[in-house]
Order: structure tokens, then sequence, then C-alpha cells
């Protein structure tokens, strides 16, 4: 496939004086689908924004070895002006080219100020007819708006019902731990995870409140885990007593 590279110029008359002994270039990656569900076949993007004001002092090169697994269509570098911000955008639209796993290497960024790179990217690349499964997820050891309280030992487990084959480990499902609480994954055999036993998780509310993990969707390889909410709400000791 031809590669076309597309580049919009869009010129300031001041920018601030950038000094290089202090600048840390900081870059954002986005990417569109997202990278566990690339379809062959199908364009994909990936976008950088960085946290620079010129696009023509800006120059990013892909990895050497993307070509086995990408077609790359085109590249697109603009300004992107967001209040007082100006940011450069550059645009990598790709096509799989291949079904599977792959990683793709870091990208370079060059400026005026230095060089740098970005951070490597796994791609699950998935075949045209491919259908997502998904399983039904819910919690167990709690229910919805249970009342428990600050210092309480929970156990709670997220099991899937009708389905153990190809699990992804207990790590894949931690979430993200709120405050005011300990929240840990304890050990989950082989006999729970032909039971459908995804994490096991132990609660420890340290403050009265309500304790929320909010509702998530995860996806590995073609199966999509849509894992509930769940609330619980903390009394304090005293409150519990009485």
């Amino acid at each position: 496939m031809k590669k076309t590279i597309i580049i919009l110029a869009v010129f300031f008359l001041a920018f601030s004086q950038i000094s290089a002994d202090d600048y840390e270039l900081q870059i954002h990656i986005e990417t569109e689908p997202d990278i566990n569900a690339l379809i062959y076949g199908s364009l994909f993007t990936i976008t950088f924004i960085i946290e620079y004001p010129s696009p023509n002092n800006i120059e990013v090169t892909p990895p050497e070895d993307y070509e086995e697994f990408l077609n790359l269509d085109r590249v697109i570098k603009y300004a992107r002006v967001t209040g007082p911000i100006v940011s450069t955008i550059v645009e990598f639209r790709f096509i799989p080219r291949k079904v599977g796993r792959f990683t793709l290497e870091p990208f370079i960024v060059e400026y005026p100020e230095g060089i740098t790179e970005t951070k490597e990217l796994a791609l699950n690349i998935r075949g045209a007819g491919q259908r997502l499964f998904t399983p039904r997820l819910r919690w167990e050891g709690v229910t919805q708006q249970q009342q428990i309280t600050a210092g309480e030992r929970i156990n709670i487990i997220l099991r899937a019902d009708g389905w153990n084959e190809q699990q992804p480990p207990p790590a894949f499902f931690m979430p993200e731990v709120p405050q005011r609480v300990i929240l840990s994954s304890s050990p989950v055999s082989p006999e729970e995870r032909e039971a459908g036993i995804v994490i096991k998780l132990l609660l420890i509310p340290l403050e009265a409140g309500s304790f929320i993990l909010p509702a998530r969707v995860l996806q590995r390889d073609n199966v999509r885990f849509e894992i509930p909410v769940l609330r619980l709400q903390v009394l304090s000791r005293s409150r519990a007593a009485d």
C-alpha cells in the first residue's frame, strides 16, 4: 500500500522561550480502537499528543519492525489549540496485516531540546470473523448496599458463570484501590479457577462511609469482561454496636 504523509503546518507569531536545561517533553498516547480489540484489515490510529507548540520542530519515527504485522496508511501532523495551550498532534494510521499478539516497539520523538522514546504497545489483532464472548460476572461474599463495619475483614469473590477457559491471571482483574480501605488479592487455586473464580479480594474498610468499586469493562483476546459495580455501606464501630 502506498504510504501517504500529510503535514499540516500551523505557524504562530510568538511562543514562550523554552529552556533546553529544564524542559521535559510531555507525551500522551491515545489509540482508536482499543489496542486489545484490533481487527485484521480495519484501520486503527495511534495519536501522540505532544506538549510542544511547533509541529515543524517535532519528528516522530516509528520502530523499524512494525511492517511485519502492520501497514502504514498515513501520518498526519498538526497543531491543536486548547485555550492558552498549543500542542503538537501526530497521528499514525495503520491497517493490521496479521492476526495475533504483537509488540509495537517505542516510537522515537525528536525535538530541538533533545530526543525521547514513547512506551511500547502490546497489540492484540483479531480476525474479522471473530466474535466477542461476554461471560456473566458477579460478586460473591457480599450483597449490593450491604452494611459492614469499619475494621471488619470481608472476603469478596468475582466469579464468571459458565466459563472457566483461558482465564487471565487474577492481577488482570485487580481494581484500583479506593481511599480509606485496605484491598488486596488472595491466591486463586487451579480448582477455584475451574469453578469460575477469577479473583478473590480481602477488604478491610478503615472509616465509615460508602465503599464503591465502579463498573469496568476489560477485554482479553476475544473475551469481554463486564465487571458490575459493587457498593457497600461502611458503618463506624460505635454505630454498629448500637
